[in-house]
């Protein structure tokens, strides 16, 4: 897929295109918690941003985003910069913008138990709030909020999806794989490419109250395997990016 305005940032696809209107359809609800992890500089960020701003161009929202610093600059929406040092966290900050009343809520990253408590109060009173997470896998998330005394009941309440990122090299056919930023078959912002693993609707909830479907869940190195199976990518970037 191809993001929005690529004049002003960089250009991120997906190696499978159709998960881009599964994600979207996540913003389609009125309430609830959408989580994003990933590695730092997989394209979670960029991946939001595109989401949101689809969403928009469909339906003008009022539309906060929390960031530590702000990485994407958007005029429609209402930006807001974390400064820790100044006394400005995100706890703060998420108190101050819910007296806006936003329709949809964007949080850089839950840090901690404060933060973690704040995010989910705000899904269960009538948000859809969007956030990162420090994990590896969309399971890891779940753990995660435990850590972050997030009960299984809060997460079966709030959750929506658990989305999982990684930005890998294309392989280039052309160049057989020696493709240089100034390679004539690819434009440089699209010699990468995202590979997302979506934890949502009833295999999030069974996962939650512990139950089996008989359906088997599509992970991150399923769609990696694919991925190299298809011959989108090295060997290498396949062994690299496995969970």
């Amino acid at each position: 897929m191809l993001y929005a305005n690529p004049g002003s940032e960089p250009g991120l696809h997906a190696f499978f295109p159709a998960q881009e209107s599964e994600l979207l359809e996540l913003l389609d609800h009125k309430s609830g918690l959408v989580l994003f992890s990933g590695p730092t500089g997989s394209g979670k960020t960029t991946t939001i941003y595109h989401l949101l701003r689809r969403k928009y161009a469909d339906e003008p929202l009022q539309i906060i985003t929390m960031e530590d610093p702000v990485e994407i600059e958007e005029p429609l929406f209402l930006q807001a910069e974390v400064n820790e040092a100044a006394g400005i966290t995100y706890d703060l900050l998420i108190r101050q913008c819910l007296r806006h009343h936003p329709d949809i809520l964007v949080i850089g990253e839950i840090r901690d138990e404060e933060t973690a408590k704040m995010v989910v109060r705000s899904a269960l009173t009538g948000h859809l709030v969007i956030a990162t997470i420090h994990a590896k896998e969309s399971f890891g998330v779940l753990e995660r909020l435990r850590e972050l005394a997030i009960s299984s009941e809060q997460m079966k309440q709030t959750l929506l999806a658990v989305v999982s990122q990684r930005l890998i090299a294309k392989y280039c056919p052309l160049c057989s794989g020696k493709c240089t930023i100034h390679c004539s078959h690819y434009q440089v912002n699209e010699k990468s490419a995202a590979i997302y693993e979506i934890l949502a609707g009833k295999e999030l909830q069974n996962h939650l109250r512990d139950k089996e479907d008989g359906k088997r869940f599509v992970s991150l190195n399923d769609k990696l395997r694919k991925a190299y199976a298809c011959g989108y990518i090295t060997e290498k970037h396949y062994l690299e990016n496995l969970v």
